[in-house]
């Protein structure tokens, strides 16, 4: 659903749920790449095999069963089966599974915390795999140490509409009918203030005319006559309905939004609604980037503000804690035929270990901790000169 993100595509009640986005990963690989119709296959048969005799909609925090079948229509005669498109679609906007079905880099990321200590990933192993096919709540629920990659994945991939949900919360209970008619402005105001501080004129004019165009009901020609203004009423509707609910969804799952008939913002949500909240530009009607908080700078230290909502109050991780879950996340990377280690993934991967640990790793710490590897010789820390920076272990 490259225009999952987008809003131009009509979701189906299934596609609430993140958590099917994990299967996708479980059932391919990092290079190889896989006919889409044989992975929709696959797909179909884990979920039809194990969503209802293994608890996955079972959510662990509550006990509720969550609503949501994770497939369509099963007759093969029967049109094409739009939901488990959607899925793999969505997996494919949130950049954890490329066109080619291998893995994209959330991928990668979510796929080492199911690596052994040899750095292989367990669900390579079919009788590990289906071990974790059988755990209850597999999609229903995420573990403490998922939840901050789906979030760096979701919010990398839709910081504009993610924020501007948060933003119709802040502050205040609504239910969805109110949300929906909330959101487009709330959209429109966000990108109003971001055409403030961006520097490239091309991306402010077209902030700016996105802003335009959602503050109004684009008139349909040839239907304007025969379904009057309250059809066109409706389908604005309709469309801020299909965008605003699986986002809410979304934001449910990682815990940053709670309610079912009425919905307002966590306490880690109301922090994350806080901590993209744009400065007032000076009088002088200069642009500075110190205006723009860091979680929309670059996607480091966005991944770095994400750590940091879900390790809140936990203990730092201590230098031989560290080592370990380092080694053992280049041993993963090693065995999947790399390099040179990106530096933000590196990051958050060792960050996600340390948080299933009950532990704290910031971006001050990581830098701290391989600043002194590379002192000692046991990595080098490069930087291609294009801004990326990379990790490449010696020995």
């Amino acid at each position: 659903m490259c225009e999952l993100l987008e809003g131009n595509v009509h979701l189906s009640h299934d596609l609430i749920r993140l958590g099917f986005v994990k299967l996708f990963v479980f059932l391919t690989r990092p290079i190889s790449a896989t006919y889409t119709d044989d992975l929709l296959e696959k797909y179909k048969h884990e979920v039809m095999e194990h969503r209802d005799k293994d608890g996955w909609l079972i959510d662990q925090e509550t006990s509720v069963l969550l609503a949501g079948k994770g497939t369509g229509e099963v007759n093969k005669l029967a049109r094409d089966d739009y939901i488990t498109i959607n899925h793999l679609n969505l997996a494919r906007s949130l950049d954890f599974v490329r066109s080619n079905n291998s893995w994209a880099r959330f991928g990668y990321l979510f796929a080492s915390l199911f690596a052994d200590e040899s750095g292989t990933a367990i669900f390579f192993d079919t009788k590990k795999l289906d071990e974790i096919l059988k755990s209850e709540g597999l999609v229903g629920s995420f573990r403490v140490e998922e939840k901050p990659i789906f979030a760096s994945a979701l919010l990398s991939a839709d910081i504009d509409g993610s924020t501007s949900l948060l933003k119709c919360l802040s502050n205040q209970e609504r239910s969805i009918s109110e949300i929906r008619d909330s959101y487009f402005p709330a959209l429109a105001s966000w990108y109003e203030e971001k055409a403030q501080f961006e520097f490239a004129p091309e991306k402010r004019y077209r902030y700016l005319q996105r802003a335009k165009e959602l503050t109004k009901i684009k008139e349909i020609k040839n239907r304007i006559e025969s379904k009057g203004k309250e059809y066109l009423l409706e389908k604005k509707r309709t469309h801020a309905y299909e965008q605003a609910y699986p986002r809410l969804q979304f934001l449910k799952d990682l815990g940053f939004v709670s309610g079912r008939d009425k919905f307002r913002l966590t306490e880690r949500g109301d922090r994350l609604s806080k901590l993209v909240v744009l400065s007032r530009i000076p009088s002088t009607g200069k642009r500075s980037l110190e205006a723009v908080p860091g979680l929309l700078r670059s996607e480091l230290l966005l991944r770095n503000e994400v750590v940091k909502l879900y390790s809140e109050g936990m203990r730092s991780v201590d230098a031989d804690g560290f080592d370990k879950i380092f080694e053992q996340t280049c041993r993963f990377y090693s065995k999947i035929g790399m390099v040179l280690f990106s530096y933000e993934n590196i990051f958050l991967a060792t960050s996600a270990m340390a948080i299933r640990s009950k532990a704290s790793l910031d971006l001050s710490l990581f830098e701290s901790y391989t600043t002194e590897m590379a002192l000692e010789k046991r990595i080098v820390i490069s930087d291609t000169g294009r801004g990326e920076k990379y990790i490449k272990p010696l020995g």
